[in-house]
């Protein structure tokens, strides 16, 4: 009997010591601040990717809340409020103490966990690049003359490269994990259906099997599709005029080098000047390793284009139809802003775009470097 009890009163101490010491890394709490929700609103906690029904809740008390619970790994969920729709707070449910402060305007800030950090700090760097391309683009629409319009439309072209660039480097960088996840799903808009779908591809398939990552998918295949029937792929047969007099077609001129950088300019676009130091390196570096230029400005005026060939030393081949913005090059080749560049192969393929020598330059560089 003495042997019996013995062991029932180890077994009872085994067991209280097991609750007592059952592993804090599986505890998670939120400790909040609510400066934007009043005494008495309540908060629920759902999970993104489960029911979406929510599985915790909290009220305000002195403009304070917690939650605490026990979750195995970092789980993706939404803080909202039933009373103030606006708020919709997306956190990662993970170990430890997850601190939140919510502001009276509904701005958030998130500390405390490792991905909750992670999360916080995107949010900020891209809300520091919205601020940087809404800037711009509100200097656009305050642009007086075209010089200057156009200017600005290459300044906010390239804040806003610099934004999606930010976004796909985030994505690459968790493209296993939920903050990833969360970033295509919610800033994916921003990106090229193509490029989106790559992204998605390269997600865990418990990603890429979601619902809404399946709808996605399909919608960005049908979009992809439209995207590539619209993209010019090759050179046009248009007849240009060139500085003397004479005239030629662009599939002639590029059939004489291994690669050509075709430039759109004009006269009197400033940003191209900023840029032609680097075309004119780029140009005698590889120029005999099978570089050509080829320069077509959108000038209406023949004499200006011809003094700013002369100006600023543009040696490579020039051509222009002089029809200014109405040239039918304009729509054959989407451009939209100047200076813009191709950059084609022998055949007349166009391989790649963009609206700075720096868009193609590392092609040229990884296609003719010894």
């Amino acid at each position: 009997m003495f042997r019996f009890r013995t062991v029932m009163i180890w077994l009872a101490a085994m067991s209280f010591w097991a609750c007592q010491t059952q592993q804090p890394s599986d505890n998670y709490s939120i400790e909040g601040e609510a400066e934007g929700l009043a005494d008495g609103d309540t908060l629920y906690l759902s999970d993104v990717h489960g029911t979406e029904l929510p599985f915790e809740m909290a009220v305000v008390e002195n403009g304070k809340f917690n939650i605490s619970g026990i979750t195995e790994s970092s789980q993706f969920c939404m803080l909202y409020s039933p009373q103030q729709g606006n708020i919709q707070i997306p956190l990662f449910i993970e170990p430890g103490k997850i601190l939140l402060w919510l502001a009276p305007d509904g701005e958030t800030y998130l500390s405390g966990t490792e991905n909750n950090e992670k999360l916080q700090a995107y949010k900020d760097s891209l809300q520091l690049y919205e601020e940087q391309v809404s800037s711009s683009m509100s200097a656009l629409y305050g642009s007086t003359t075209r010089s200057k319009h156009e200017e600005v439309s290459l300044q906010a072209q390239k804040e806003t490269e610099r934004m999606n660039a930010y976004l796909v480097r985030i994505i690459e960088d968790n493209i296993d994990n939920e903050l990833g996840y969360y970033a295509l799903l919610k800033e994916g808009d921003a990106l090229p259906a193509e490029q989106r779908l790559t992204l998605i591809h390269q997600m865990p398939a418990l990603f890429q099997n979601r619902p809404e990552m399946v709808e996605i998918e399909k919608s960005l295949t049908v979009e992809s599709r439209s995207e590539d029937s619209d993209k010019p792929v090759q050179l046009t047969n248009d007849i240009l005029a060139l500085p003397d007099d004479g005239s030629t077609t662009l599939p002639d001129e590029v059939m004489k080098n291994q690669l050509t950088i075709i430039q759109f300019w004009a006269s009197w676009n400033t940003p191209y000047y900023r840029e032609l130091p680097e075309v004119k390196r780029l140009y005698r570096r590889y120029g005999d390793m099978g570089l050509g230029m080829i320069g077509i400005s959108l000038d209406n005026d023949d004499k200006a284009w011809r003094s700013s060939i002369d100006k600023h030393g543009l040696t490579w081949l020039q051509l222009s139809d002089l029809k200014g913005w109405d040239s039918e090059l304009i729509g054959a080749y989407k451009v939209e802003t100047l200076p813009y560049y191709m950059l084609v192969d022998r055949t007349g393929k166009i391989l790649t775009t963009g609206v700075s020598v720096e868009d193609i330059s590392s092609e040229v560089r990884e296609a003719l470097q010894p």
